[in-house]
């Protein structure tokens, strides 16, 4: 494939499938099999194609990039009906793992965002001789269960809400005023953005 992808191209890559221990697990594959190894682990809704300009990029200077459909979304199914079906941290964690033994790939460097950015550093966090690096966009990168019991104090839920305020002010004005911006200056390119879209399975679909 060559090195200069763009990101159209980049939502064509075929759908291809490993197993793992527990999983048939889907994905799609950027650049050269023998490109320094990434694995970029979506978040919740959304799907692979959230990072269709992110693996292009990479993907043209030499990474050998691999998106995976999280468990419960799109084509990625268990691999039979006696496995148990569990959202927590330390199985998606160990999700990123076993793909990357599945596919040979030597200590990956894991970027993800929410859900996939917890997974990564799940895995970092348990399988450190196994990862590269870790590059995380996540409110919650190690969730720390047991302390879920109990309240938090007023004064630290009161800075956690003005935090994400001030995050959601921040996104919005990028996404009203940064991107056209981007989109009118030619040397970002003419391709027109297309809005991220998620796959995530009926309940139903998941015992498949």
């Amino acid at each position: 494939m060559s090195a200069e992808i763009s990101a159209s191209e980049a939502r064509s890559e075929p759908v291809k499938r490993v197993k793992t221990d527990g999983l048939w697990i889907a994905y799609v594959e950027h650049g050269p099999i023998n490109g320094w190894p990434v694995i970029l682990s979506q978040g919740f809704p959304y799907d692979v194609h959230a990072y269709d300009e992110v693996a292009s990029i990479l993907a043209q200077v030499g990474a050998r990039v691999i998106a995976p459909y999280t468990r419960g979304f799109g084509p990625t199914r268990f691999v039979s009906a006696a496995v148990m079906r569990s959202g927590q941290q330390a199985a998606r964690g160990c999700d990123i793992v076993q793909l990357a033994d599945a596919l040979g790939m030597e200590r990956p460097i894991l970027a993800g965002f929410d859900w996939g950015g917890n997974a990564s550093c799940v895995a970092a966090a348990l399988w450190p001789d196994r990862i590269g690096g870790v590059v995380s966009y996540a409110g919650y990168d190690v969730i720390d269960v047991s302390q879920q019991w109990h309240p938090v104090a007023p004064q630290s839920d009161v800075a956690g809400q003005v935090v994400h305020t001030l995050l959601r002010m921040r996104a919005y004005r990028f996404s009203n005023e940064v991107v056209p911006l981007l989109q009118a200056d030619q040397t970002w390119g003419t391709e027109a953005r297309t809005p991220l879209r998620g796959t995530r399975q009926p309940e139903s679909d998941l015992m498949l």
